[in-house]
């Protein structure tokens, strides 16, 4: 007892448990401003367009993240990893890896958008179940361009640890947003307004964040060199070819997913329901996803030291205990929550019932991922998703096969889910055991 109460005083006394306060504070005020806006925004979007038409945007949306990912290329998770080990110790190299990632988006994000415009209508026809949506398709372009962009300026600023600059980006394109996304319903009450809100706060997001970006790389003495950055080409193949090829058993699965529901008789009004839904997982995961943006560069900082095993025990005790307490308070008040959407969502409230469990195993599952990043260990991460995604296709492909539109979905969320929960376990307690 005593050893443990001489470990405990040691480790308060450091520095790490002051950078996790500074973390939490800012990026909890950025999710509680930003999510609750657009929670709300949905909320007024649902209302708006109905529950159709609501169903199309969802849509819409999950083609926008899965084609953002393949923009993206996961290289924003591969600035927060290497600025944050490299900006103090080596400016030189977080200059070079800075200017790769640049160059990288910028290019992948180009080649994407094109393709996104050339095969919009068989996409809205082929994918989609909706050649109608081929003009919202090319539309949706603009904002994967801005999506990728943001994604490699955000995970810059969290590797730089930079938590109340990403605050300011998301409190500031949160606020200019709402107002100017309720002045485009009042005009058009269509999917062109809902779309156009869209890049106008992705647009915000660039503007803000890659401003504070500079301000960064300025004020750590970081020189972004472009002449000399092909030499770290080798991080590509090492690590953000794992992690894009990890965020594609994810994201893109999910789009699949979609696609069978909206495939099934009524299917959009189905996917609305789900999505609806899946806004207050969203939430619940939102105290989750504020410790996500401090435990990656804490982790790889702490990576080859025996801060690790604290840092990995004391985010699973807190992010359970959070994710638990905020999906009960859901779990009973699911039929009064899917109100806000509209009568026509009222009925999802056991699709609810369903998310609101998954996300704690979904909370949980979370921390070991930021673990396995901190870790390096991305390969092996990559398999674990593999497994996950494999799951989530077969319950969903099984209960599609039976018609069970939003609430299969939600039950092949939870099933697969919880074997992701049991592999990462198990994953963990064998290199733990053999680390020690």
């Amino acid at each position: 007892m005593i050893k443990f109460f001489n470990r405990l005083k040691i480790f308060l006394l450091s520095n790490i448990p002051k950078q996790i306060g500074q973390g939490i504070f800012w990026a909890t005020l950025a999710s509680v401003v930003s999510q609750g806006i657009m929670l709300c925004s949905m909320f007024i979007t649902a209302r708006y367009l109905g529950l159709k038409q609501y169903g199309e945007f969802a849509m819409l949306k999950s083609t926008i993240s899965t084609f953002t990912l393949f923009a993206g290329l996961g290289i924003g998770l591969t600035t927060t990893k290497f600025i944050s080990q490299y900006k103090n110790n080596d400016k030189l190299k977080a200059g070079k890896i800075i200017a790769l990632a640049i160059i990288f988006t910028y290019l992948s994000a180009i080649l994407i958008v094109t393709l996104i415009c050339l095969f919009a209508p068989y996409i809205a026809a082929e994918y989609l179940n909706a050649p109608h949506l081929a003009g919202e398709i090319r539309l949706s372009s603009l904002i994967i361009f801005l999506c990728a962009l943001n994604g490699l300026y955000n995970g810059s600023l969290i590797g730089f640890e930079a938590y109340k600059s990403v605050a300011k980006v998301s409190i500031i394109s949160a606020i200019l947003f709402f107002p100017l996304q309720l002045i485009l319903f009042k005009v058009y009450s269509n999917l062109y307004a809902a779309l156009i809100g869209l890049a106008i706060f992705y647009l915000f997001n660039f503007l803000v964040g890659h401003f504070e970006v500079k301000k960064k790389i300025k004020d750590f003495g970081i020189k972004v060199d472009y002449f000399n950055c092909l030499d770290q080409l080798p991080i590509l193949y090492k690590f953000t070819l794992p992690a894009f090829l990890s965020g594609i058993m994810i994201t893109p699965v999910l789009w699949v997913c979609n696609m069978l529901i909206v495939h099934q008789v009524n299917g959009y009004k189905e996917l609305a329901i789900f999505d609806a839904a899946n806004q207050y997982r969203t939430a619940i995961l939102f105290l989750p996803g504020v410790f996500s943006q401090i435990a990656i560069p804490m982790f790889s900082k702490n990576n080859k030291s025996s801060n690790f095993n604290k840092l990995l025990k004391m985010n699973v005790l807190v992010v359970s205990a959070v994710t638990i307490t905020v999906a009960l308070l859901v779990f009973f008040l699911s039929e009064f929550l899917m109100n806000f959407y509209g009568k026509g969502f009222i009925g999802g409230s056991n699709v609810l019932i369903i998310l609101s469990i998954s996300a704690i195993l979904s909370s949980i599952n979370s921390v070991f991922g930021q673990a396995i990043v901190g870790k390096g260990l991305m390969w092996s991460g990559f398999m674990m998703n593999f497994v996950w995604a494999i799951a989530l296709l077969s319950f969903a492909y099984y209960y599609n096969l039976s018609s069970e539109g939003a609430i299969g979905f939600a039950k092949a969320y939870l099933f697969s889910y919880a074997i992701h929960s049991v592999i990462q376990l198990l994953f963990f307690r064998y290199h733990l055991r053999q680390k020690s």
